[in-house]
């Protein structure tokens, strides 16, 4: 198609994630249980790996205190499990910001 006949248009999505995949990452929480992170903003470089992680989630907090993760990559058929856990976190109370995008409190989303 020549260039001419593309239209440009502006968009505000409120998400954009072109099927990026995703990293469940998993931390420790103070009290010594596990968190699952799931994050699609991630890149490999080299030898580092880069995370995108929101300030105001239960993991970034476990990870700057602690200084460490896993990184795991959840298999096609987990795609509902994942699904289902994209709208929680483990901080407690949910900050306003979480909770206007409709956040919830789970405390174990392994389970």
């Amino acid at each position: 198609m020549p260039p001419e006949d593309f239209q440009r248009r502006c968009i505000t999505p409120s998400v954009l994630y072109p099927g990026t995949p995703v990293v469940l990452m998993t931390t420790l929480n103070e009290d010594g249980s596990a968190n699952i992170s799931p994050l699609s903003s991630f890149w490999a470089l080299g030898d580092r790996v880069v995370l995108g992680i929101g300030e105001q989630g239960q993991g970034c907090s476990n990870l700057l205190t602690r200084g460490e993760c896993v990184l795991n990559f959840a298999d096609a058929t987990q795609a509902a499990q994942v699904e289902a856990i994209a709208r929680a976190t483990a901080r407690t109370p949910v900050p306003e910001s979480k909770r206007a995008m409709g956040y919830v409190h789970v405390p174990d989303k392994f389970a």
